[in-house]
């Protein structure tokens, strides 16, 4: 099937970080009729991914390409008129395994140090600028941490891997999205809230052509059509449409997060930092926003919540209140011994909040972007496997390249829907493993969070 920009119509399901991009590419590309559905009332939805105070920019990654896309979408970051003041270089500290030189980790860190050497990264190699004992006082120090912060000097320890990627750093998840969102209704595009899809609508051919939607408030459903429908579900794409048979293409996965609130004085003391990503075991940390919401996250393995039809769907805020919200009370100390690595001063603090983050991985980390077998009226782009958001401004040109049947054969194969593992891939978790089941009888309490 053909498609022409200024006659068919694109229906895009879901206003997360895939369904605005991809919106936003089409609209630039002189589409006229692109509608994107989504199930909240608000864009972000509360319980998105996508709705979150921050996400790490770095384009430190072992594979080359991911690498050469992040520096693109750095570009485009910094176009205040589309995204404002949505991206913040503050540069990405990589901590790596020190004890294990073969390790998975340090393998990821140097083929990482290689590519962003070799796409022109400024990069400081930690140790090789100070001396552990003076690295409260030295250049890079003061550069990187501000003067003031107490940062474990283990960090700059002769011996080790760690480096600073000085063009990286982080963007307002939130922002970021609510920017493109009011930037593709102001190009033409049509935003419609609240509506819930049920179940894709196929004609004789098996070729889809619409989604049956649920009015979020009233229930009432109706049929909205397309001559392309891409749904774009993040971590509901396998519980919404099962028929489509990607268990074992993706996962949903739920990520353990949790805030500190500062005061107004430490506020200031930390707001000059980098975000700190230890590769060898996934936990990572960003500067605090202005309101002094101080964020630590783990980008692991994860946890699944599995439903009566045997699929991983999310547990938030929306489906289950605040239970939603909770993380497995073992992660606490983990949280806590990672700051004490970094910021030996924050890690006794109370946690304010907790928060389960769901992503929607992939086994080998690359995203799902591309028509299903068979049916020449669907696209899916999914897959973000945890480190897609940092690309928001470019996703939309692969999707749009995939709609447009002009996906280039080696992005065709790497995002393929239903396709094997190839060799290549982010691979942005080098700590190995799988998911394990929720164990909702095992999760923090607000005591947890105050006391631990």
């Amino acid at each position: 099937m053909t498609i022409q920009p200024e006659s068919s119509k694109v229906l895009i399901i879901g206003a997360g970080a895939f369904g605005v991009s991809t919106a936003y590419h089409l609209l630039k590309r002189g589409f006229s009729d692109v509608t994107v559905v989504e199930r909240s009332e608000t864009v972000p939805a509360p319980d998105a991914a996508s709705n979150d105070y921050n996400r790490i920019v770095r384009t430190s990654y072992s594979d080359r390409f991911y690498s050469e896309l992040t520096k693109k979408a750095i570009g485009l970051w910094k176009d205040g008129e589309v995204y404002g003041d949505s991206y913040h270089e503050s540069g990405v500290v990589i901590l790596t395994d020190d004890a294990n030189p073969d390790s998975d980790a340090a393998r990821y860190s140097g083929l990482a140090y290689e590519n962003d050497q070799a796409i022109g990264a400024r990069l400081h190699t930690l140790d090789s600028e100070v001396d552990s004992t003076t690295a409260s006082s030295s250049r890079i120090s003061t550069q990187l941490f501000a003067p003031k912060t107490n940062v474990n000097p283990a960090i700059y320890a002769k011996g080790t891997r760690n480096y600073v990627n000085l063009d990286g750093g982080w963007a307002n998840a939130q922002k970021g999205v609510e920017m493109l969102s009011q930037e593709v209704v102001r190009l033409g595009g049509r935003l419609v809230v609240g509506k819930r899809a049920k179940n894709l609508i196929r004609n004789e051919h098996g070729k889809t052509i619409g989604v049956r939607c649920e009015d979020a408030v009233s229930g009432d459903t109706d049929i909205l059509e397309g001559d392309v429908v891409v749904l774009a579900l993040g971590a509901w794409t396998n519980s919404t449409f099962p028929e489509l048979n990607l268990t074992g293409s993706c996962l949903a996965t739920g990520q353990f997060v949790a805030m500190i609130q500062l005061t107004e004085e430490e506020t200031l003391k930390y707001s000059g930092v980098p975000v700190v990503l230890d590769l060898a075991t996934g936990f990572y940390v960003f500067p605090p926003t202005r309101e002094g919401i101080f964020k630590v996250a783990l980008h692991g393995r994860g946890r699944t919540v599995t439903n009566a039809a045997g699929i991983s769907a999310p547990r938030t805020i929306v489906s289950d209140g605040k239970e939603g919200l909770r993380i497995p009370k073992s992660v606490l100390p983990e949280f806590r011994s990672f700051l004490r690595r970094v910021y030996p001063d924050l890690a006794d603090r109370p946690f304010l909040r907790s928060r389960l983050c769901w992503y929607n991985d992939t086994p080998d980390e690359n995203f799902i972007i591309g028509k299903c077998p068979g049916d020449d009226g669907l696209v899916v782009a999914s897959g973000d496997s945890g480190h897609a958001y940092k690309l928001l401004p470019v996703l939309g040109e692969i999707v749009a390249d995939a709609v447009m049947d002009q996906l280039c054969p080696a992005l065709a194969r790497r995002f393929a829907v239903g396709r094997g593992t190839p060799p290549e891939g982010a691979h942005s978790r080098p700590t190995g493993g799988s998911s394990e089941e929720l164990d909702i009888t095992n999760l923090c309490t607000e005591d947890d969070l105050t006391l631990d």
